[in-house]
C-alpha cells in the first residue's frame, strides 16, 4: 500500500500521467409507480418498488493531478472491453512516454488476452 501511496505523492509528470482506474457493475432500474408530487404541507413520495431494466459496467479512469476522466459504460465487463478502454486512454494521452495505471486486482482478463485485444484495436 505504501508503494500505491508514493506513485500518488509524485508531482506532475506530462511525459508520465498518474491514472486511477476501477469499475463498477450497476442495475439499470426504474419507477413502477409514478413519484406523487409535493403538495402543500407534504413531501414528496415515491414508492420503493422498482422495475429491472438489466445491468450496465462503468468502467472509470481519473488523473487525480488533473482532474481529467475518461468514462465508459458497457452492457458487460469484458476482457474486450477492458482492453478497448485501456488503448483509448493511451490515445488520450499522446505526449506520455509512460502511463503509470493504478487499479484493483482486476480479475477480468489475463495478459495473454489482453494482448490480443491490442492487437484487433490497432
Amino acid at each position: 500500500m505504501e508503494r500505491v501511496l508514493d506513485v500518488y505523492m509524485r508531482p506532475y509528470d506530462e511525459q508520465n500521467p498518474v491514472l486511477c482506474f476501477d469499475e463498477q457493475p450497476c442495475f439499470l432500474i426504474g419507477d413502477k409507480l409514478a413519484p406523487v408530487p409535493m403538495e402543500p404541507g407534504k413531501v414528496a413520495r415515491q414508492d420503493d418498488e422498482y422495475e429491472r431494466f438489466g445491468s450496465a459496467v462503468v468502467l472509470l479512469a481519473v488523473e487525480p493531478l488533473t482532474g481529467r476522466r475518461f468514462v465508459k459504460v458497457c452492457a458487460r465487463r469484458t476482457a474486450e472491453e477492458y482492453t478497448e478502454f485501456m488503448q483509448e486512454l493511451e490515445w488520450a494521452y499522446p505526449q506520455a512516454a509512460r502511463i503509470t495505471l493504478i487499479q484493483d486486482n482486476l480479475n477480468t482478463l489475463s495478459t495473454r488476452q489482453f494482448f490480443e485485444g491490442l492487437k484487433s484495436c490497432v
